[in-house]
């Protein structure tokens, strides 16, 4: 058996003491360099799923597809998102995962928790962006949103 004050191993690099210490669930022991490895790759990896790919300022907020403008908010994990412009929407219609909040202090957060933060949610614009194929497996106020953005844009409503 090991003794009990060995310096901790990092499970990524394998080094040793130094800034090695556990980092808790699910990352376990990891050195600074490694710890901050994880969190941008995971940063990166929600920042794909939700769809907060936008640019960040100075670059202006309009979508890199359609060139249409719309609201661009900070996430709370640094990346930008694009925001349907407009009046938000009821979180009944909009299915869990893809409600945005906006958080006090400005950043836009995809709450998936059991109780909505708000009774009115806004949606990420590249779910319903007139150039993209038609929202086929998402709920209907993306379709009519998607519908929306085409007929804005002249092109067709097939």
């Amino acid at each position: 058996m090991g003794d009990l004050h060995e310096p901790p191993v990092c499970r990524s690099c394998g080094a040793t003491g130094g800034t090695v210490c556990d980092r808790g669930l699910p990352s376990g022991p990891l050195c600074d360099p490694c710890f901050a490895e994880e969190v941008l790759t995971t940063d990166e990896r929600q920042a794909i799923e939700e769809g907060a790919t936008a640019l960040a300022p100075p670059a202006p907020p309009s979508c890199l597809r359609c060139g249409t403008p719309r609201d661009r908010c900070e996430t709370g994990y640094g990346h930008y998102l694009l925001l349907e412009p407009g009046p938000a929407l009821p979180v009944a219609v909009v299915p869990v995962g893809h409600r945005w909040f906006i958080a006090g202090d400005g950043r836009a957060v995809n709450w998936t928790g059991a109780r909505p933060l708000a009774r009115h949610c806004r949606v990420a614009h590249r779910h319903v962006c007139g150039h993209r194929p038609h929202p086929e497996l998402l709920a209907p106020v993306f379709t009519a949103l998607w519908l929306h953005n085409r007929a804005v844009a002249g092109l067709p409503l097939d």
